[in-house]
């Protein structure tokens, strides 16, 4: 543990000063945000994890609005790779928010803010449907949320809803390994 620690402390301020030099270098805000948050320095990392986020579905915004602005004008005469140019940059940054996103929401739920994290596992869950564990953790979360006994019928449908996504899914999400695994212990453990 101590060599990792070593390896953030080390890392924050090199991030420090790219960000000094660009105020919205993304690749800093991301590496602050996960080295602040893996070195629990819980404030710091949701700071720039938001600042990140805001910034990444901005980027995803004006580069949806530049393809169709593209497709407005040259129609059929728009190629393939000017098409896929923007539609990988878009899934690109649609797939490190989700992942930021996963991180920050686990980090608001230790933090004691459920409400927060609802919020970032609904966002992933619309950004990616197909993600198990966001549902698994948002059920959780939702559970924390109204720790009433009432709401773990809720907690349990969700719980359903996942595995019956999952069976749904199973062909269609082969980068998701380890969705059955906290699926399996999320459904072992949220009837505590």
């Amino acid at each position: 543990v101590a060599t990792r620690n070593d390896l953030l402390a080390k890392a924050i301020p090199l991030y420090e000063e790219v960000l000094a030099r660009s105020a919205d270098n993304q690749y800093a805000l991301a590496g602050l945000a996960k080295a602040n948050l893996m070195a629990g320095n819980d404030q710091a990392g949701i700071r720039y994890a938001r600042r990140y986020i805001d910034l990444s579905v901005r980027s995803q915004q004006g580069w949806q609005q530049q393809l169709e602005e593209m497709q407005k004008e040259r129609g059929a005469d728009l190629t393939e790779e000017q098409r896929s140019y923007f539609k990988d940059r878009i899934r690109g940054a649609r797939e490190k928010e989700l992942k930021l996103r996963l991180l920050l929401a686990s980090v608001l739920m230790r933090v004691n803010d459920p409400t927060g994290a609802v919020k970032e596992y609904d966002r992933v869950i619309e950004l990616d449907p197909a993600v198990p564990a966001s549902y698994v953790e948002r059920a959780q979360a939702f559970g924390d949320l109204q720790a009433a006994p009432r709401n773990a019928d809720g907690a349990a449908a969700e719980a359903h809803t996942v595995v019956s996504l999952q069976q749904h899914h199973r062909h269609a999400v082969p980068r998701q390994p380890q969705g059955r695994a906290v699926a399996h212990r999320a459904a072992t453990h949220h009837h505590h």
